[in-house]
Order: C-alpha cells, then sequence, then structure tokens
C-alpha cells in the first residue's frame, strides 16, 4: 500500500496486493501470486429478500459475478434453529454481469425463516443470510405454554374452532410426541413432559397451518 504511484518494473514479482491512495500503478512483465487464504470467492452476493404476496412468499435474490457456481439451496425454518430444504434453483455458472433469480413458495405459517446457500462446482457449500418473513395469516391468534410437573399445558386464544394437534420436537428436528386436539376461541391442553433433559420446540397444527408455540428448556 502506497500513497504515491507504483511502478513494476520487468521481474518484479507481487504476492498478494497493492494499493495506491494517490497515482497510478505501472506494470512492465509482472508475476503475480495470489496469497494463500485470498481465492476469488464463486459468488459476489448483492441481496437475499422476501416479500409475502397472499398465501405466498416471493424470494428474491442477486449476484454481481459468479466463478464455477453450480446452484442455489433455498431452506425453510418455523423457529430459526432446525432448517427444511425447499428447493434448489440452477445457477449461471460463470458470469461477471449482474444475475436476478426468484423464487415463489406456499407459507403456511404467519412467520417463516428462510436462509439461501450456493454450492459449487467442487460440491463445496457456502451459506449467505438468513430472512424472516411475516405473512399475517395467523392475525390475532395467540398461543401460550407452562411447564408442569408431568406436562406442558399450552393454552390457545383466538383459534377457529375445528381439529388440530400439538407437536413437540426435539432441537434436532425430531418429532417426539403428538397430540390431536379440538379447537375452541380459548382452550388450554397438555402434552406429556419428555423426561430427557434438553431443549424442545411446541407447535401447534390448525387448519394447515403449523404455529411455532415455544422453544423450552427442561
Amino acid at each position: 500500500m502506497s500513497n504515491a504511484a507504483i511502478a513494476f518494473n520487468a521481474g518484479a514479482k507481487l504476492e498478494g496486493r497493492a494499493l495506491t491512495t494517490n497515482g497510478a500503478i505501472t506494470t512492465n512483465s509482472l508475476t503475480t501470486t495470489l496469497t494463500a487464504g485470498c481465492a476469488t470467492l464463486p459468488v459476489t452476493w448483492l441481496y437475499f429478500k422476501g416479500k409475502p404476496v397472499k398465501n405466498n412468499v416471493v424470494l428474491e435474490w442477486a449476484t454481481a459475478n459468479e466463478v464455477n457456481n453450480n446452484f442455489f439451496t433455498i431452506e425453510r425454518s418455523i423457529d430459526g434453529i432446525t432448517f427444511e430444504t425447499l428447493a434448489t434453483v440452477n445457477a449461471a455458472a460463470v458470469s461477471s454481469t449482474e444475475n436476478k433469480y426468484s423464487f415463489k413458495t406456499v407459507q403456511p405459517n404467519d412467520l417463516s425463516y428462510y436462509r439461501i446457500s450456493q454450492t459449487d462446482l467442487n460440491g463445496d457449500k457456502d451459506y449467505f443470510r438468513t430472512i424472516s418473513v411475516k405473512t399475517g395469516l395467523t392475525t390475532g391468534f395467540e398461543v401460550k405454554y407452562f411447564v408442569n410437573e408431568n406436562n406442558i399445558s399450552v393454552q390457545v386464544m383466538g383459534a377457529q374452532p375445528g381439529s388440530g394437534s400439538l407437536e413437540l420436537y426435539n432441537i434436532n428436528g425430531q418429532k417426539i410426541s403428538s397430540e390431536k386436539i379440538v379447537l375452541s376461541s380459548t382452550s388450554t391442553y397438555n402434552i406429556a413432559k419428555p423426561t430427557q433433559k434438553g431443549i424442545y420446540l411446541i407447535y401447534l397444527v390448525s387448519e394447515g397451518k403449523k404455529l411455532f408455540a415455544g422453544k423450552i428448556s427442561l
């Protein structure tokens, strides 16, 4: 790095990068070596965003540069912890111009988290960003939970009457138990408390919507 002009004469070697804040960089038969750890990134990300469109969510992202990029992977989560793969989208592979992509999916929940990654042609994977999108499908629908000695009590308020279920998952996304329930506007239901200590996730399923009710540590 220099505050003046930089000149590389014949036979000069550069390992890494050169920067001048005032002046020009001139070269003559220059040999350069890229410093270890400074490899060119496969994708230059511009943005990743999502917006609700009725019961759907439209995800949009763009890149400014792609080198050996194979495909993108879109994942979704209800709690921001456990993600499921929604789709893979083919990439431009090699491009030095701006590329725009989009993907539309049905969001059955009031709030969901989405994250995106890209996979190189050689199989290397890199995550970019996680975003949240709220649709307002469950406006006025509230769930609270209380841990008792033998049960987990879940209080549901503002639900439409009908059949549903309470589901309990461990932190790895494995379903531990499920209880069928009949919903009313305000009701309290019990689900057995696991004997094994750990972190668990509670979900309420109603009318095809899966609502994250809470995360508890036992």
